[in-house]
């Protein structure tokens, strides 16, 4: 029985300090999505004690960084100003301020603040990492050539997959 008070102990100091000691986010903008995570959630490295192999497993994977802040040091595009310009710790395309990635090792997206509050939507240009080079993104993904592309919304379409405790909140008539 004491075994089991220890891990619960264990459990609640890792979620307790994972709460309180999260990175600062200063220079992320506001419309940078966030998950309203409960002080129970404790993230990955809570997991590592109990789990490692599956912890370490994970942490190999591409998966681990499929979603990224709109970082300079998380961009793998190039910040040329063709279709990303750098601007400080700020990345821009045209005139919208990049709030968000999605990619890792074939190809990245980039996320801009859409029209209503709270909604993101894709740059039309996709990051190809081996070919090191932009492409429209109406030929990054396997459509019908006569399909347009239909407007990809993070809240809509993304968020339940690469993001933790997100929460939609998609109104389909809302869509333009």
């Amino acid at each position: 029985m004491r075994a089991v008070w220890i891990a619960l102990g264990v459990v609640l100091v890792t979620a307790i300090a994972s709460f309180v000691h999260r990175p600062a986010t200063a220079t992320l903008p506001p419309e940078r999505p966030r998950s309203d995570l409960s002080p129970a959630y404790v993230g990955s490295n809570a997991c590592r004690a109990c789990h490692p192999s599956e912890h370490a497993s994970f942490s190999r994977t591409f998966h681990r960084t499929m979603t990224q802040d709109a970082l300079p040091k998380n961009v793998l595009g190039k910040l040329d100003g063709s279709v990303l310009t750098r601007r400080g710790d700020e990345i821009w395309a045209n005139d919208k301020r990049v709030v968000l990635l999605t990619g890792s090792h074939r190809e990245q997206t980039y996320w801009v603040k859409g029209e209503r509050k709270g909604e993101l939507r894709l740059v039309p240009w996709v990051w190809l990492v081996k070919e090191q080079r932009f492409i429209p993104r109406a030929d990054a993904f396997l459509v019908p050539p006569s399909t347009p592309l239909p407007n990809v919304r993070w809240n809509s379409n993304c968020i339940a997959c690469h993001a933790v405790a997100g929460e939609p909140r998609h109104v389909e008539e809302h869509d333009v």
